[in-house]
């Protein structure tokens, strides 16, 4: 947590072995990543990020271009945000829609769902990484996709890297960064307890700035 340019998506970067650590270690499940070959790592890591990666072709074709999945599959997955695509109004789940390149008649709430039902279809990863759903996903579809992660990946470990932390995302412990640097971590009941926690001041500014926001909403309505 932390933000704009606090090194969040560094941590993404640090990860998945796209820049590699110049000093020090990151341990999965007490396993040097550096020691484990880029194919096999990335394959065991879920990363649901704002660089959807949508090409021009069916909607079929954007969740699954390599032809992996079975229906029932492909399906199973949409079940779960089915706030976003219902069967009964959409033939064959509406994956026979066109989608233009680089998903240009697709708003970002659709782009970031598509990223969403990929990940869900991955499945066995020991590490889901989340990257800030709050700047395309409304609140409530926020919660349907958290519940649809947690119900599909309930034995991984999942990293939220967010400017705010909210209810739905059932967060343990919480890594405030700042420059750079871990500036705090612990769990959330701790820092929520200790009212000079950067962690607080985090959030209050945040809620300060969504109070802002609906209130010029309001005034040019």
């Amino acid at each position: 947590m932390g933000k704009t340019g606090c090194g969040k998506s560094s941590l993404i970067y640090a990860i998945t072995r796209i820049i590699e650590a110049n000093e020090g270690k990151i341990l999965i499940n007490d396993i040097d990543i550096s020691t484990i070959p880029l194919q096999i790592l990335r394959k065991n890591i879920g990363v649901l990020s704002q660089n959807n990666g949508i090409s021009e072709g069916s909607f079929l074709f954007n969740l699954d271009p390599l032809g992996k999945f079975s229906d029932y599959e492909i399906k199973d997955a949409l079940k779960k945000l089915d706030y976003w695509y219902n069967k009964e109004e959409k033939e064959n789940y509406g994956l026979d829609d066109y989608i233009e390149e680089n998903g240009a008649n697709l708003s970002l709430a659709q782009k970031s769902l598509i990223s969403v039902t990929k990940l869900l279809l991955k499945k066995n990863c020991s590490v889901i990484i989340i990257d800030d759903l709050g700047s395309c996903l409304d609140d409530k579809m926020q919660e349907i996709v958290y519940k649809a992660i947690y119900t599909s990946f309930p034995y991984s470990t999942i990293i939220v890297l967010t400017h705010e932390i909210k209810n739905f995302m059932e967060i343990d412990r919480a890594m405030i960064l700042n420059n750079g640097e871990v500036a705090e971590f612990d769990s959330v009941d701790n820092l929520e307890n200790d009212k000079k926690s950067l962690f607080n001041k985090l959030q209050l500014n945040f809620m300060e700035e969504e109070d802002m926001e609906k209130e010029e909403i309001k005034n040019k309505e």
